[in-house]
């Protein structure tokens, strides 16, 4: 089943791309730039209005790499877990939208 992803770049600026398929490994690292980490509890993002399931991952040495501020993405992953968690993200984020085969997590 076709689904997307999303790059939210650390400058603000959202990339999206279709899919015919699942994106691979590969794909994933090169988005983030690196190897890559699930963000916890970032599980919906909002597109066209609409509220969709998505997986979240970002670069897992990003903060030891020292890469910029995710400020789009961290307000984003806050307000949907309703609470100040006392985390930032860093560098692109990428999300993989679409049904639970797409995302990956059957």
């Amino acid at each position: 089943m076709p689904g997307s992803t999303i790059i939210i770049k650390s400058n603000g600026d959202l990339v999206s791309e279709d899919h015919e398929k699942s994106p691979s490994l590969d794909f994933l690292q090169a988005a983030v730039g690196g190897y890559i980490e699930q963000v916890p509890l970032f599980t919906h993002v909002e597109v066209n209005g609409e509220r969709l399931r998505c997986v979240a991952f970002c670069n897992e040495e990003g903060k030891l790499h020292g890469l910029p501020l995710n400020s789009v993405a961290t307000r984003m992953w806050q307000t949907q877990v309703g609470r100040p968690l006392g985390d930032v993200l860093v560098g692109d984020i990428l999300l993989v939208v679409g049904d639970a085969h797409f995302r990956g997590e059957v």
